[in-house]
């Protein structure tokens, strides 16, 4: 019955939400792929080893629609909480704060990516070591497939096989059980990060950013900055101080029990150096620094935590709710992306049968610059089902974006773009859609070249979403 309030809410949210190009990309690159050796080619180089695709793979040749991971994504986090609900050390009520909060029920359920995968199997781990502690066999093999969805739960998976070893090593190693499931632990890690060297892949260049940065992320774990709190201002100043002031509450919840403070600091640091040396990390990934309270919890505590621990632990789970709420129905009123809105647009103007580029706007208003896209377009892609968006460096028309492996879209300058929108038009017919990512700190009246006729602008978007303007191109004056 617990369950009933966040499935009714999460369906709800799936209804109202749209896809984000991350979203889009699993599912497009799925739909492009008719075997699995054609899938992992189009994938190529990205942070998911190949074993995570294949169940949605098979998913999309039973179910064709997109809902279907929506649907499925949402079920592994609602399995999540029923693990929780079933043998975590805390009370029904904290619980159930937990199961409507922002990141299991919004940032992980209702967006449909990796994590509420991660959530599941960790969850699974948890309740099987404290409920069933007989079954090793079983709680490696899902530190095994845990190692097998993204480069952070590898490093994961890692970090419990120690902490799990360390507890009792002896004991464990006697145990033929315990030793085939060990193996089959490193074996899968080690899988895992074959698949994450990137060999001749080009590596997407990311901003150089300065260690103490990445501290944001323990504020974004604890008060997520979603919305208005993710936009630079004073909103955004007081959410990153309350935040870390949270997130020292949450050490201090376990400073007094020793293994699970070491659990916690050795998660929280595996995450940390992930998110400084590989790539800077984003609200999905820091939103884990949570999920680790929680883990070092139920792994070491025997029971609820009562007086001011206790009181501390539900304000911290109030503060998730809280977001939460705000997440959803901003998500309700206002568009997650324009993906639905533009594929909608051009479907009642008969346009989604031109041609499609896609422009990113870069500089500034009095000098702007300019650089093909495909990624950003690939919400609009999904609801045009599997849509192809020119690639400005290959020439061709993609249904979804290929450039983690590919080199990275040159900078045009106003005059290039403008000649490579005309020579891409007479190219391919004379006329074309042009979809132009804006981001807010961009004026929607900023030059831009006279081969393009404005139909709309779309509403701006409430999070990382872009927003987008639809125009037409031609190739004459």
């Amino acid at each position: 019955m617990w369950l009933l309030i966040p499935a009714s809410l999460g369906l709800a949210g799936l209804w109202y939400h749209e896809w984000w190009r991350d979203e889009a990309y699993t599912w497009l690159v799925v739909n492009a792929s008719d075997s699995l050796r054609e899938l992992f080619q189009n994938l190529g180089y990205n942070g998911h080893p190949r074993a995570y695709y294949i169940p949605i793979w098979i998913l999309h040749k039973l179910w064709k629609s997109p809902a279907a991971l929506s649907v499925s994504n949402l079920g592994f986090t609602i399995g999540a909480t029923l693990f929780l609900l079933w043998s975590a050390p805390i009370t029904r009520t904290q619980a159930a704060l937990f199961s409507v909060g922002f990141y299991p029920l919004y940032q992980y359920g209702i967006i449909s990516r990796s994590y509420s995968v991660i959530l599941f199997l960790l969850f699974l781990y948890c309740h099987l070591r404290s409920k069933c502690p007989e079954l090793i066999l079983a709680r490696y093999l899902v530190l095994a497939a845990l190692a097998q969805i993204h480069l952070i739960s590898m490093a994961v998976a890692a970090v419990l096989l120690l902490v799990d070893l360390g507890v009792n090593p002896r004991s464990l190693l006697r145990d033929k059980r315990a030793i085939t499931g060990v193996a089959t632990v490193i074996l899968s890690v080690a899988l895992t990060t074959w698949q994450m060297l990137p060999g001749n892949a080009h590596i997407p260049h990311n901003e150089h950013r300065a260690v103490s940065s990445e501290l944001v992320g323990f504020s974004n774990a604890f008060l997520p900055n979603f919305g208005i709190m993710s936009r630079e201002g004073t909103a955004a100043r007081y959410q990153r101080r309350l935040g870390f002031i949270l997130f020292l509450v949450s050490l201090a919840l376990l400073w007094s029990r020793k293994k699970a403070c070491v659990a916690y600091v050795l998660l929280l640091g595996t995450l940390f150096l992930i998110c400084t040396l590989v790539y800077s990390g984003f609200r999905w990934h820091h939103g884990l620094y949570f999920i680790f309270l929680i883990v070092a919890i139920w792994l070491f505590d025997d029971k609820a935590m009562a007086g001011m621990r206790g009181d501390a632990f539900t304000f911290l789970l109030l503060v998730q709710l809280a977001v939460s709420f705000y997440a959803q129905i901003s998500d309700a009123l206002l568009p997650y992306s324009d993906g639905r809105i533009a594929a909608k647009l051009l479907h009642d103007r008969s346009l989604e049968n031109l041609p499609m580029l896609g422009l990113n706007l870069l500089g500034n208003r009095q000098a702007p610059q300019f650089q093909w896209e495909v990624d950003g377009l690939q919400p609009i892609l999904m609801e045009l089902n599997g849509k192809g968006s020119y690639d400005g460096i290959t020439g061709s028309f993609d249904s979804f974006d290929r450039h983690y492996t590919l080199p990275e879209f040159p900078v045009m300058s106003f005059a290039e773009t403008d000649r490579s929108i005309r020579e891409v038009t007479l190219q391919f017919g004379g006329t074309a859609v042009v979809v132009l990512l804006r981001h807010s700190k961009f004026d929607t009246d900023a030059v831009l070249p006279s081969s393009l006729h404005k139909i709309a602008d779309l509403p701006e978007t409430i999070d990382y979403g872009e927003t987008y303007s639809i125009y037409l191109s031609s190739a004459q004056n």
